[in-house]
């Protein structure tokens, strides 16, 4: 078995190298995904606790996000597991938070880093990208319509499309809404990253909460002194780069140090950034409630055996296996579907219409993350290769 980090590539510089490494990096795709399931028992809750989050999330939209459009309307909406189902992309977050450190451990450089990154988010995004482009003709009922062609750039860039359209002056939208945290992971990865390989974990860390910080004390001073342009200027830029979102992911990160060292220090830490993220939710308590809700369902799970036993059954963990594609097809599919369903079937319940629409998007998202998504991402590996490596080396055994 291959081992991987800084002491077996000292060679390397901080930005990695790319000649000669891509049989490295695909097998440690593999080994990555062999060290979570098989060799660290213990973080196998992750995967349940992903489970719970794309629920959240599909709750949110079936019940809460689109009212106008299904048939029970907002007979639903003020349930507040619905109507606060969005914060289980924060949940993501923190969750992200805690595997990306985990990860830089075990990288020798950012651009390796980025590569590993780049290669677990883009084919299931390819794949789920001309899956939702090719079938939105036939949702009309589609929230967000028939999508433009140039609406499939920004998701396969991983670039929002703000950044695109002032860069270029396309007129382009995104795909689908659920998007938009994909491009706050990415911004994520690319700042923290450099950050860690240039300066170290510390400083990394200590980056990541600092620059939230003056994220946030921007957006007590415009309130302070609405008319300021320096802090105007100031908060677009931290809002550029994702900032009001960095205490999430790192207070995952910190839960990993807490994990690894055993040091409950880290945890207690943790917990107090995921408050503060929580309790940047703008004026009203409710959210901030929700947020603290998500934050204890996430340090229950890092301190409870009891909890991570739960988060192991097997529906959690099956879900938690599909949650990336489910995560990407879902929202504007659902809703189309559940209304045609409202129309086919009107002698169903209007609450249990998306129930249908729910299962076969997991029957779709599981073909993709169990069969498709490996084959692309094993064609992409032999591409990468192709034409690199010495002539011995047997391009049949990419992974």
């Amino acid at each position: 078995m291959y081992r991987f980090g800084r002491s077996y590539l000292t060679t390397l510089d901080w930005l990695g190298s790319w000649d000669g490494l891509e049989v490295l990096f695909c097998k440690e795709i593999n080994l990555d995904h062999n060290f979570h399931m098989n060799q660290q028992p213990r973080y196998k809750h992750l995967d349940g606790l992903r489970g719970v989050a794309i629920l959240f999330v599909i709750f949110f939209h079936a019940y809460s996000r689109w009212p106008d459009l299904t048939s029970f309307g907002s007979h639903l909406y003020d349930f507040l597991p619905f109507k606060y189902g969005w914060l289980g992309v924060q949940l993501f977050f923190l969750i992200s938070g805690f595997v990306i450190l985990m990860t830089l451990e075990r990288t020798s450089g950012f651009l390796q880093f980025m590569r590993r990154r780049w290669l677990r988010l883009f084919p299931a995004l390819l794949i789920c990208s001309a899956l939702v482009f090719l079938t939105a003709p036939l949702l009309p009922e589609r929230p967000l319509g028939v999508p433009f062609w140039g609406d499939v750039i920004p998701g396969l860039l991983l670039v929002d499309p703000d950044t695109i359209r002032a860069a270029t002056g396309l007129s382009i939208g995104m795909l689908e809404g659920s998007f938009w945290s994909l491009f706050v992971e990415f911004k994520f990865y690319i700042v923290f990253g450099l950050i860690y390989f240039m300066m170290g974990e510390k400083a990394a860390m200590a980056g990541i909460f600092a620059i939230f910080s003056a994220w946030a004390l921007c957006r007590v001073g415009l309130k302070m002194r609405p008319d300021s342009v320096t802090l105007q200027h100031a908060k677009a830029v931290f809002d550029v780069v994702g900032a009001n979102y960095y205490a999430w992911f790192a207070a995952g990160a910190m839960y990993f140090k807490q994990v690894k060292t055993g040091r409950m220090a880290w945890g207690v830490g943790a917990f107090f950034m995921s408050l503060m993220a929580a309790f940047s939710f703008g004026q009203v308590l409710e959210p901030k409630i929700a947020g603290f809700v998500v934050c204890a369902i996430f340090a229950l799970s890092m301190w409870s055996k009891a909890v991570q036993y739960v988060l192991q059954v097997r529906p959690l963990l099956f879900v938690g296996f599909i949650s990336y594609p489910l995560y990407l097809l879902h929202e504007n599919a659902l809703v189309a579907l559940t209304v045609k369903l409202g129309r086919w079937a009107p002698s169903i319940p209007a609450t249990m219409l998306p129930v249908v629409p729910v299962l076969f998007l997991m029957a779709i998202a599981w073909i993709v993350a169990k069969k498709l998504e490996p084959s692309l991402r094993r064609v992409i590996c032999a591409l990468m290769q192709w034409g690199r490596l010495p002539s011995p080396v047997n391009r049949s055994k990419v992974i």
